[in-house]
Order: structure tokens, then C-alpha cells, then sequence
């Protein structure tokens, strides 16, 4: 299997969804091996993990 990175950032601004509704998506479906992902929405960043 390739390698994957193990952070992400992921800009919503396109997206109907909430930073609030993609954390708590991946907080049910943790993604083994990853460190953190950044959100941007409506110019405010959450970083998840760490």
C-alpha cells in the first residue's frame, strides 16, 4: 500500500458542509494513521489531532 499523508488540510469553501459536520464525520470514521487535518471555512481554520 502507498503511503498517505498524515496531514491534511481541506478548504470547505466550496462545500454546503460545516467544519462542525466534517469533524464529527471523522471523529465516527478516524482514518488509521493520520495526524491531523486543518479545516478552512468562511476564513476560520479548526485543526483536528495533533
Amino acid at each position: 500500500m502507498a503511503t498517505q499523508a498524515q496531514n491534511v488540510v481541506i478548504n470547505l469553501v466550496d462545500s454546503p458542509l460545516s467544519s462542525t459536520e466534517v469533524a464529527q464525520f471523522l471523529q465516527r470514521n478516524p482514518v488509521p494513521g493520520m495526524n491531523s487535518v486543518t479545516l478552512i471555512k468562511n476564513g476560520v481554520v479548526t485543526v483536528l489531532g495533533e
